[in-house]
């Protein structure tokens, strides 16, 4: 291969997009908002019983990312289909905070206010909706639980590569786990992170 130069370093960087260091999946969401007359809600699902990935669990519409497509149009295509609504019933506001987690999953999200007047959920992939007044995340603090993740290696790592002997103390790190009660639901993990993240932000408590 020839000497790499400048120029050619500026032709492959200059309008490269950039993205992330490592494998991950790439998924995108939609936190979608909903008017009723008392006020703002926040849309939830209860993925179906029938899925193998996380049955039961609360989350937000979306899904995996698919090639061709940005972030922003797999949130909407993934809303559609579980909810069973039109692209006009979608008004994206804004992008949203991403979210890496440990599981190399890579979340971008949106908010978005949508309408559902005339939805037909997906039975395949949602047990039921219900929503959760914006006022009661505003109001009312998470207990938040903390998660250690801890890098593990294997006993045959070769530490006489990198010259430092075994017993070499490999960077920790812990992770937030804001748990909301809201009557029978329990919104939690990375639904519950954003859901944190997006009242800091509200409260001018995240830049």
């Amino acid at each position: 291969m020839k000497d790499i130069t400048i120029d050619d370093i500026c032709e492959v960087y200059t309008h490269r997009r950039p993205g992330f260091v490592g494998k991950h999946r790439s998924y995108s969401i939609l936190m979608p908002l909903v008017e009723f007359e008392d006020g703002l809600h926040f849309l939830f699902e209860l993925r179906s019983s029938k899925l193998d990935r996380q049955p039961g669990e609360v989350c937000f519409p979306g899904g995996a990312i698919e090639d061709g497509e940005t972030p922003m149009q797999a949130a909407i295509r993934e809303t559609m289909e579980e909810l069973g609504i039109e692209r006009k019933d979608i008004t994206i506001i804004n992008k949203a905070d991403s979210l890496q987690s440990h599981a190399n999953i890579l979340l971008y999200s949106y908010i978005g206010l949508i309408k559902i007047d005339d939805m037909h959920i997906s039975e395949d992939e949602v047990d039921e909706i219900f929503t959760v007044p914006l006022s009661f995340f505003m109001n009312n603090e998470p207990d938040i639980e903390q998660a250690s993740v801890i890098q593990k290696v294997s006993d045959d790592f070769p530490y006489e590569k990198i010259k430092f002997p075994k017993g070499y103390k490999w960077a920790k790190a812990k992770n937030d786990i804001p748990i909301y009660e809201y009557e029978d639901k329990i919104i939690w993990g990375l639904t519950g992170r954003l859901v944190h993240d997006f009242v800091e932000v509200m409260k001018g408590e995240r830049p």
